[in-house]
């Protein structure tokens, strides 16, 4: 209700207890941020490894400004600098709405985000290295407007652990449930590739995963 005409599926499984896919959402000056990350692993300790992550973003988000890319540069230096956390690897994808309806992306090594409707399935290109390896890093936004109705689609790349890491498009099967159901009520959608996830995936994934929409 307070996110000014903007709706959100939100679905995800485990491979075992525990699980390091986590997401935060911020408020931020001109609308709201979308914090999707991917720790390497999976099980308690991505867990313990996710925990550390997020508090290191919250306090990120308190010390800095700027859109998503900058938001990741600073989360970058802050990691890079902290022998501890410099051990955990994470994908990170950051999504600002603005209030316009404006979306800027920023994309920390994670699988890219897809733009959804009725007439198909279209990649976002968007690219940047791994949090905490080089000194200066720099990520660069890019940004849209998409229409209403049209859908952002978030993954992490357990949805298809074998190509999608690598730099591989989604599952045509998951980008068909996605497309049929575009025009659907948007709980119908996600539960639609909820559902080709979980039986192509099957109950123990061997790794976690994560879908996102945003419509």
């Amino acid at each position: 209700d307070q996110l000014n005409a903007l709706s959100i599926g939100h679905r995800s499984g485990n491979a075992t207890a525990g699980g390091g896919d986590f997401l935060l959402h911020f408020r931020i000056l001109d609308g709201d941020r979308f914090v999707l990350a991917d720790m390497m692993g999976h099980g308690l300790g991505a867990k313990a490894a996710a925990l550390a992550y997020a508090a290191t973003m919250r306090t990120v988000q308190l010390m800095t400004h700027g859109d998503a890319g900058n938001f990741l540069k600073q989360l970058s230096d802050v990691l890079r600098l902290d022998h501890a956390l410099s051990e955990l690897l994470a994908t990170v994808i950051v999504v600002d709405r603005k209030l316009d309806g404006t979306i800027l992306i920023a994309s920390a090594a994670h699988p890219m985000p897809v733009l959804v409707s009725s007439n198909g399935a279209t990649p976002i290109d968007v690219s940047g290295p791994i949090l905490g390896l080089f000194g200066k890093a720099e990520y660069q936004c890019v940004s849209l407007k998409p229409a209403p109705g049209e859908r952002v689609v978030l993954v992490t790349d357990g949805v298809e652990p074998m190509w999608i890491a690598g730099g591989g498009d989604l599952p045509d099967g998951l980008v068909a449930a996605l497309v049929t159901h575009a025009n659907a009520p948007l709980d119908t959608a996600i539960t639609a590739a909820e559902q080709w996830l979980v039986t192509t995936l099957g109950p123990a994934p061997r790794d976690d995963w994560t879908i996102m929409l945003l419509e």
